[in-house]
């Protein structure tokens, strides 16, 4: 009996397996986090929507898009209502 190719849907859960690899340095949480949020902020500034900025931070960065959402959120707001005294 032979076997149908996979359906499309099917084709999508595809896994790829890396072979050979390189990493050129470990980050902290807190260095990724303060690049996240100055990416994200400039985002921002630059009027770009926030499920899109959702979209494609989470795939730069490899983070889970509920994290993103969570900057993306707390920047915004920070970037809305400045702390009164504060430049």
């Amino acid at each position: 009996m032979q076997k149908s190719p996979p359906e499309p849907e099917d084709q999508a859960r595809t896994v790829c397996i890396l072979k050979y690899g390189h990493v050129s340095g470990v980050y902290t949480d807190e260095e990724i986090a303060q690049d996240l949020k100055r990416t994200v902020a400039a985002m921002l500034r630059d009027g770009i929507p926030r499920r899109q900025i959702v979209e494609e931070t989470s795939a730069l960065y490899g983070i889970p898009a509920e994290c993103v959402e969570e900057v993306v959120a707390a920047t915004g707001e920070a970037d809305c209502d400045p702390i009164p005294g504060f430049p």
